[in-house]
């Protein structure tokens, strides 16, 4: 309260501004702590106040399927947007990925997966063959998983011409039926950016983010900050529309990962960081 005062007999309005990144229905129980004319504490406890929260959700936008970050990006990902994700390794990430994946398509939404790995989305490829298709990228591709239609098994990074092919072979089955909202979900910019380099994964990204973009996708792309250099990862974000962070820092409760969106090109976003929760 910056020192303010209340003289014996007087009044005085205090304004609170109150943000809530959850909806539904919540009580607010104030409590008042201030000194009397000896020093002595007094506490004031006034009637509750229950608020109805509502989502605050923007037109054209994509859900990522996590409605923290939904509600930092006010309904999600502007549609047709190209936007990386920032994070090391983690299970708080890997949860961000399947969640923007199976939210596209539980919503019968066309949805591309580039990775060299499987995790836990096999489920997905299986149960969803019209509408997912999986990039892996990974030279083991063979003895990792069985075959299906929309399994496309690649060598690796190495060579950046066979997963451009790939894409485009899978472009020509997009028909008038799949039209609509489109997702794409790329990993392997850490893995590609090591094998070839800022000028040749800037040219790759250059070519390959407006061709999903002409076919109406949405693009997250991740890439680990930790395994780069700081001129080599700004080489590469600037390609893209925005930028949201997946970051560590110590609390009270010891080391919790956290989420905000650093920037978001022409749109409006929330500037809080958003606790993440465990998987």
């Amino acid at each position: 309260m910056k020192g303010k005062r209340l003289d014996p007999l007087k009044t005085d309005e205090i304004k609170i501004s109150l943000r809530s990144f959850k909806r539904g229905t919540i009580e607010i129980k104030p409590r008042i702590v201030c000194l009397d004319w000896v020093g002595r504490h007094v506490t004031f406890d006034p009637d509750p106040v229950v608020f109805n929260v509502l989502s605050a959700v923007l037109p054209g936008r994509v859900s990522t399927g996590y409605s923290d970050l939904d509600n930092l990006l006010f309904g999600g990902i502007p549609e047709n947007y190209a936007v990386v994700l920032e994070s090391p390794s983690s299970d708080e990430r890997e949860l961000l990925v399947k969640r923007f994946l199976e939210a596209g398509v539980k919503n019968g939404q066309t949805t591309y997966y580039i990775s060299s790995e499987v995790g836990d989305i096999m489920d997905i490829t299986e149960g969803f063959q019209s509408v997912f298709s999986l990039f892996l990228c990974n030279p083991r591709a063979d003895a990792m998983v069985k075959s299906f239609p929309n399994l496309f098994k690649l060598k690796g990074v190495e060579s950046l011409i066979d997963i451009d092919i790939a894409l485009i072979k899978s472009f020509r089955t997009l028909g008038p039926a799949q039209s609509g909202p489109r997702r794409a979900c790329i990993t392997i910019v850490s893995d590609v950016l090591l094998q070839h380099h800022p000028v040749n994964t800037r040219r790759w990204l250059n070519s390959l983010i407006p061709q999903l973009k002409s076919k109406g996708f949405t693009v997250l792309a991740v890439i680990d900050p930790g395994m780069h250099s700081s001129t080599d990862l700004h080489a590469i974000l600037d390609i893209l529309d925005g930028e949201i962070d997946l970051y560590e820092k110590n609390t009270s409760r010891g080391p919790r990962r956290f989420l905000r969106i650093l920037r978001m090109q022409d749109q409006k976003y929330s500037k809080n960081e958003q606790l993440i929760g465990k998987p």
